[in-house]
């Protein structure tokens, strides 16, 4: 690979000029004439909280350490396009918390590159004009709790997950996966920083493990082989790191980066694919994220949450130290251009001094693979 093939030519405005901004709005990712928001303020579906839910029932379609979500998968309910998030898994983690995190980074929608699901309202426990209406609809045993109510990431088709079974899933699972009703809420985590490693025969597993297309952990290699543009996730990926961390003050602790099919008011303009047809990059899942000072404790708050979480990101060193991934270098470039212009007046170089520490630490990461200490 050349150098010219190492660095793409053209940066993020260049090649998709629909989805960033215009300079002279001096508010990145915002449009005055908003020409991409499929949005009508009339829509009675916005009143939801105060109509009664209809009969179809919730039915949980993700859970994770904060709590259960639930949705309707009857189309013409009401809450086919809402979630319930109920706070009913770990004492440590807080829905109240994530709320206002929330509310925090979703306005105003400022970028285009990626979506934020939009957060309606918090629910209290001691809520009963809406526990009373709803809480029959989970079922037996669940009691009123704090709950989050907000737009549902619409799942991908039958027709993707078909294609994501037939290539990744081994075939003595197909039939079950895709008949699966658990499988419906199919979305897929974007792990730049994740490859398909060679294995040698000692390597590989014995026996598999399981297969699930709830949050389908997509690596950068799957993408490239289904013909998608990891460079714009990348670009997506900068453009909310930098705005967490120099916009909000946030060290973006545990978010997630899932690929799923836009909403009905998404902001942007949505990738397109052959395979897994019209998409976006969503940021969610904030209740982990904390405050970050605007000085160098920060900044190695900012690092340590990026190696922390999840591989969403590219990471700058791979297989070797001998060269900068290619990908990263895309990142960064993106990542220091909309700190720039978040950071216009500030005039300092924390995000400078924050790529530096990612590359050394990765740097450290993989020479310590490469050695077998890790």
């Amino acid at each position: 690979m050349t150098d010219t093939e190492k660095t793409p030519a053209l940066g993020y405005t260049e090649k998709y000029p629909d989805h960033y901004y215009h300079e002279e709005d001096q508010d990145v990712g915002y449009h005055e004439e908003e020409p991409y928001l499929n949005y009508d303020e009339d829509d009675p579906d916005l009143d939801y909280i105060e109509e009664p839910l209809d009969d179809a029932p919730l039915e949980m379609i993700g859970a994770g350490s904060c709590g259960s979500v639930w949705s309707c998968n009857v189309p013409d309910s009401k809450w086919f396009r809402h979630v319930i998030k109920r706070e009913d898994r770990s004492s440590n983690r807080s829905i109240v918390k994530e709320y206002l995190m929330h509310q925090r980074i979703q306005w105003p929608p400022r970028f285009h590159s990626f979506s934020v699901p939009v957060n309606y309202d918090l629910i209290g426990k001691n809520d009963d004009a809406f526990w009373k209406d709803k809480l029959e609809r989970f079922g037996e045993d669940y009691q009123p709790c704090y709950a989050l109510v907000s737009d549902r990431i619409p799942a991908f088709p039958r027709s993707v997950r078909e294609e994501i079974v037939k290539r990744y899933c081994p075939p003595e699972l197909r039939s079950t996966i895709l008949n699966s009703r658990s499988n419906d809420a199919c979305l897929m985590r974007a792990y730049l920083g994740r490859r398909k490693m060679p294995q040698t025969e000692e390597d590989k597993p014995k026996r598999f493990v399981g297969f699930s297309l709830r949050n389908y952990p997509l690596r950068a290699d799957q993408m490239e082989e289904m013909g998608l543009d990891t460079e714009i996730y990348a670009y997506a990926m900068a453009d909310a790191l930098a705005m967490l961390h120099w916009d909000k003050g946030i060290d973006a602790n545990d978010v997630e980066f899932v690929l799923a099919p836009p909403t009905l008011y998404t902001y942007g303009v949505p990738h397109d694919s052959d395979i897994i047809g019209k998409h976006k990059v969503w940021l969610l899942d904030f209740d982990l994220c904390q405050d970050m000072s605007m000085d160098e404790a920060g900044v190695n708050q900012a690092v340590e949450a990026f190696f922390r979480n999840d591989p969403y990101y590219p990471r700058p060193y791979t297989s070797s130290t001998d060269e900068l991934d290619p990908l990263w270098v895309v990142f960064k470039k993106q990542f220091l251009r909309t700190s720039e212009i978040l950071l216009r007046a500030c005039h300092t170089n924390l995000p400078g001094l924050w790529v530096d520490k990612i590359e050394k630490t990765s740097k450290t990461i993989v020479k310590k693979r490469l050695k077998g200490e890790c």
